[in-house]
């Protein structure tokens, strides 16, 4: 039987299949340093576990619950996105809808909204999911440089629907600034277009030049710094921004799938009706969960606000150390090398390494055109995985997750710079 035209043309995440690679290599006893996954290896906070284990000896919570979500976790989703804001707007339970993890949002959020033939406008690089779903809606992505007016003026057109943010970004870890996110604002609201702003990563967001942090701090800053946001700077375009969030990257979540959509009401309600129809409810032990990861008691909220800070600043410490490693890399002579710009949020270090095409590598003297065969060459010749960015959109560039201990950083990027270097 012929597979549908759509589901022929989707291609495969390229970070699970080396993932998958990398842990099958492992398990055959190979001592493969992954620089792969987008998620946290620290364990999910203990007192966010007791909640799952407490709602396990309910067995209300083995029932159906409304597909939009628990109401009590849509309204703390409403209220912790309202005080994110930090302005005058209000969201309520109506603006929110749980889903199955951040992809089943942005999923959902494309299929409620998005006709053959309409545009999206996106900066590179962007997350490699992105373009998938555009294509599976019939959507056309339209690729900026940057987000600069004169960029998104040169794309725009009467079929542009939307424009797509993720800030922290995957996988440069870049962080949009106030100024350019009020330069976006007003091409919005001039435009009349809608926003999708992917705020995944906004708790792990570093402002500080450098690590130990709290003494960088200013006295303006949070304790717990926090991403600028579209709505931060420009409360006006409420109604035409959708916000895409969720649980796996600030709490060490990945695997409890539940993320959400915040939308203005008439869109929440198209999603949820969606919804019903593809998973009904998210799973209701994985939601009771979530209500303690976003504090539904004060003393749960401290806990949480403790716990992402504390894995904010080990990152902030590791990004520091393999940024540092990072840069060492290079051939004997110097002339090919690893480049790369400080990322001030998420968790991954984005390395250009296109000096490195034509030079013989190695003792074998092999010869790279493309950062796909860089990344294979180093996964066969010393066993370190990373993950080639062409299907991000940026051929030329490597993404290595710093979601990995201090020890496995250094060790990884030293079986690499002794590679490139022999």
């Amino acid at each position: 039987m012929k597979l549908s035209d759509k589901i022929q043309n989707i291609a495969p995440s390229a970070t699970l299949e080396i993932d998958s690679l990398a842990k099958k290599l492992k398990s055959e006893g190979e001592p493969v340093i992954a620089f792969v996954a987008g998620e946290p290896d620290f364990k999910t906070p203990d007192f966010i576990v007791d909640s799952a284990r407490e709602a396990l000896l309910n067995p209300a919570n083995f029932k159906y619950s409304p597909t939009g979500g628990l109401p009590e976790l849509r309204k703390l989703i409403a209220s912790r996105t309202t005080e994110q804001v930090k302005n005058q707007i209000e969201f309520n339970s109506k603006n929110v809808v749980v889903t199955n993890g951040g992809k089943q949002a942005v999923f959902e959020t494309f299929a409620a909204l998005l006709d053959e033939g309409d545009e999206v406008i996106a900066p590179k690089p962007l997350w490699l999911t992105y373009p998938e779903v555009i294509k599976f809606f019939g959507g056309k992505l339209k690729l900026v440089d940057d987000l600069s007016l004169e960029s998104l003026k040169a794309v725009v057109s009467d079929k542009t629907k939307f424009l797509l943010l993720n800030s922290p970004n995957n996988p440069s870890g870049q962080v949009l600034t106030e100024a350019e996110l009020k330069e976006i604002a007003s091409f919005i609201k001039k435009t009349g277009i809608f926003v999708i702003t992917d705020e995944i990563y906004m708790n792990l967001y570093y402002p500080e030049n450098s690590y130990p942090a709290n003494s960088q701090l200013s006295d303006e800053q949070d304790s717990r710094p926090i991403a600028p946001t579209l709505l931060n700077v420009s409360p006006e375009i409420q109604d035409q921004t959708i916000i895409i969030n969720g649980v796996a990257k600030s709490y060490a979540m990945t695997g409890w799938r539940v993320g959400w959509i915040v939308a203005p009401e008439s869109i929440a309600s198209a999603v949820i009706s969606l919804q019903s129809h593809l998973t009904s409810n998210v799973n209701n032990i994985a939601q009771r969960a979530t209500l303690a990861a976003l504090g539904d008691t004060d003393e749960n909220y401290q806990k949480s606000k403790d716990s992402i800070e504390e894995m904010r600043l080990a990152f902030l410490r590791r990004r520091d150390l393999i940024c540092r490693e990072l840069s060492k890399v290079q051939t004997k002579d110097g002339k090919g090398r690893f480049t790369l710009s400080i990322p001030n949020g998420a968790f991954y270090a984005y390395v250009n390494v296109e000096s490195l095409y034509g030079i013989p590598l190695g003792k074998d003297g092999d010869i790279v055109a493309s950062a796909s065969q860089l990344a294979k060459l180093i996964l066969e010749k010393v066993l370190v995985a990373c993950v080639p960015m062409e299907a991000f959109e940026t051929p030329g560039y490597l993404r290595f997750s710093y979601a990995l201990a201090d020890d496995e950083i250094v060790e990884g990027v030293s079986r690499i710079q002794k590679f490139i270097s022999e």
